[in-house]
């Protein structure tokens, strides 16, 4: 947490990402509005302000906990669909992205391939 505090006050945001990685396909609702209050509260109680942005673990959703997710607060949400929205996402809450990791940035070639879509 202190890491991640010293990288919120130098201008990174961190969005929301469950508090125990739970797939919240494959748990009742009322789980998933715990798991969905508890580490925005998490978050709030160690310093940091989380972006409404949520990250739904291993990219799992469907429509009711999209629907779940809209209601606790969040604007939008991400899963593991690779690519670029444009000015008007189809879906707030079925973000397209790109996912960089250590073995992604290593290198400008590793970064260029993972932009491309094609990793």
């Amino acid at each position: 947490w202190d890491e991640v505090r010293e990288m919120a006050d130098n201008g990174i945001s961190f969005g929301s990402h469950s508090c125990s990685h739970r797939i919240l396909t494959q748990i009742p609702s009322s789980e998933v509005e715990q798991e969905l209050g508890s580490s925005w509260q998490a978050m709030l109680l160690r310093g940091v302000k989380p972006i409404p942005v949520f990250c739904y673990p291993n990219g799992n959703s469907n429509q009711q906990v999209k629907a779940l997710v809209r209601q606790n607060r969040y604007l939008g949400a991400v899963g593991c669909d690779k690519g670029l929205e444009g000015r008007k996402p189809a879906d707030l809450f079925s973000l397209k992205r790109f996912s960089l990791h250590e073995d992604s940035t290593a290198s400008t070639a590793l970064f260029s391939f993972a932009m491309s879509g094609l990793r």
